[in-house]
């Protein structure tokens, strides 16, 4: 009988597979390697870029100047500006406003519509109308209803006896409420049709047993709604409190930063910086405490719908 030698011997199909893997895993490899490089040269480089600028003396207004290391410098400023800690404060007021706004809207809109009723479709498009409008498209029909001579909104107001409409965009907490409300009016459908999406994920039989245990609407918002929503809740949160931190359009075509400072964000007073007063290492300090702002603020909400998401 011929022996077999073990060089001879097929390989096994575990083997096989195991090779097959590797040479696999090497061409997915040498495929996502360009979308890397172009996410490191679109995403990386500007970021440590500006964080280079940021501890130097760059100023566009002097392009002839020699560009110094100056450290700690640009930060220290910043810290001890008070316009710095003014801006700050309005981007958390604003941030706060504008998300709460938006969440709890958004929230009554989707159980609102979350039944089966002749010509609900065509009133779930009419409400996700306003995100089809570019912002700064939409900041600029709002600049004209909120003017307090032509605008619409006054004029609806004397309709209904108010004789002396308020200034909507020249006073600062009327101001800053305008603002909110307009990019409330933008983003609420969004906000609005993640948590549609997400009730109608919810089993029919958990609302069949609740209306057995004779629980109230109420009851079951609390007990069977909440709870099942909690972790879309959290994600839809991270999103819109990301990009309320990053609000420029709205603030550049409806205020201007003003009256004053009254509406003025950290984003808009980096731009100030930089592209009003050309100050570029400055303005590169001020959005990089932003990014660390932004940072720290989405990771503990990530932990938080981390959390929430295991006790469920």
């Amino acid at each position: 009988m011929a022996r077999t030698t073990p060089h001879a011997r097929p390989r096994s199909a575990r083997a096989r597979g195991i090779t097959t893997f590797r040479r696999e895993r090497w061409l997915y490899i040498a495929f996502l390697m360009p979308l890397v490089a172009l996410l490191v040269l679109l995403t990386l480089y500007p970021i440590g870029q500006s964080i280079y600028t940021s501890f130097t003396n760059l100023n566009l207004a002097r392009p002839n100047a020699p560009q110094l290391f100056v450290g700690l410098a640009n930060y220290r400023t910043m810290f001890e500006s008070d316009i710095f800690w003014v801006t700050l404060r309005n981007t958390l007021v604003m941030v706060f406003g504008a998300v709460t706004v938006q969440l709890v809207l958004g929230f009554v809109l989707a159980l609102l519509l979350d039944r089966e009723l002749p010509g609900i479709g065509v009133v779930r498009t009419l409400l996700l109308l306003p995100l089809m409008v570019t912002p700064v498209i939409g900041a600029l029909v709002w600049s004209l209803m909120l003017n307090p001579s032509t605008g619409v909104v006054n004029y609806l107001l004397t309709l209904v006896g108010w004789s002396n409409p308020p200034v909507w965009l020249g006073s600062g907490n009327l101001a800053m409420m305008s603002i909110i409300l307009v990019d409330a009016w933008q983003w609420t459908p969004f906000v609005m049709l993640l948590l549609l999406a997400g009730l109608q994920g919810i089993p029919v039989e958990f609302y069949e047993a609740a209306e057995l245990d004779g629980a109230s609407f109420l009851q079951r918002v609390r007990h069977i709604i909440l709870p099942m929503l909690r972790p879309l809740i959290g994600v839809v949160l991270l999103l819109r409190v990301m990009d309320a931190f990053k609000i420029f359009d709205k603030i550049y075509i409806l205020t201007a930063g003003g009256p004053g400072s009254a509406t003025e964000t950290v984003a808009f007073h980096a731009y100030r910086q930089g592209f009003g007063f050309f100050r570029m290492g400055y303005a590169s300090a001020i959005s990089m405490v932003l990014l660390v702002v932004v940072l720290i603020v989405s990771i503990v909400l990530i932990q938080r719908t981390q959390s929430e998401g295991a006790h469920a």
